[in-house]
């Protein structure tokens, strides 16, 4: 189970825990364009997907 967040720049959420070093992962989706995972340092994950 995990958490699901939208975010209007779903990207720079995704980036920025790439450059503060947690587990973040990019996946293309149907629509053309990203949903992201990112895992905090308890191991908890986060779904974003860009909002509409």
């Amino acid at each position: 189970m995990h958490i699901y967040l939208e975010y209007i720049n779903a990207e720079n959420v995704y980036n920025n825990a790439v450059e503060q070093e947690y587990r973040a992962i990019k996946k293309p989706n149907r629509n053309g364009g990203f949903t992201y995972f990112i895992s905090d340092k308890s191991g908890n994950i986060y779904e974003i997907k860009e909002k509409a």
